[in-house]
């Protein structure tokens, strides 16, 4: 049996899927009907962010550089909204 391709998505990407899921309290399984993600990559992106605690990782790249925002729940959401709004 040939194994598929790994798929890659972007840091912008996943911050658009993880916040959809948040949103709309989607399961991992309802995450992976939506989005095509694996329960388990969908688990290890809400732990790299802190999704599934109280602050959320919103990283962005500006001049080459890599920033990460690690802020309270109300400021992780506006940051997220405005680097979805931004693409």
């Amino acid at each position: 049996m040939a194994k598929r391709a790994r798929r890659s998505y972007s840091p912008e990407k996943r911050a658009q899927i993880l916040a959809a899921a948040k949103k709309e309290r989607l399961s991992a399984p309802e995450v992976q009907k939506r989005f095509g993600v694996k329960p388990v990559t969908y688990y290890s992106w809400r732990k790299k962010t802190g999704v599934a605690g109280a602050d959320l990782v919103v990283s962005t790249m500006e001049d080459g550089i890599w920033y990460s925002l690690n802020a309270g729940r109300a400021r992780a959401d506006a940051a997220l909204e405005s680097a979805m709004g931004s693409h």
